[in-house]
């Protein structure tokens, strides 16, 4: 969780917040002090603004996973037409 709020370019604060939890907890789940319920996972996700499968790929091989937060943290302070013309510059590129 730790890769994906610091790629997000979140505090532990900031997310918190957002997800309506305690920078303290955040911090305990990030250290495998504490482990959140699945209903956690879903606030922190939506905070994060990136699918709930998303806390679950990381069977993915690292250069992958560390790509999609990057993605997600690029586009997830955008507006949603922003979102959607990089969705379709991406779209274009696969059609190559």
């Amino acid at each position: 969780m730790k890769e994906l709020r610091e790629a997000a370019k979140l505090t532990q604060d900031d997310l918190g917040q957002k997800a309506k939890l305690s920078a303290k907890f955040l911090s305990q789940v990030e250290n495998g002090q504490a482990n959140p319920s699945i209903g956690v996972v879903a606030r922190l996700s939506s905070a994060l603004n990136m699918p709930l499968s998303g806390f679950f790929a990381r069977e993915a091989p690292g250069a992958l996973f560390d790509d999609l937060a990057a993605i997600t943290a690029l586009v997830s302070s955008q507006p949603p037409l922003i979102r959607k013309r990089a969705l379709r510059v991406l779209q274009a590129l696969f059609d190559e």
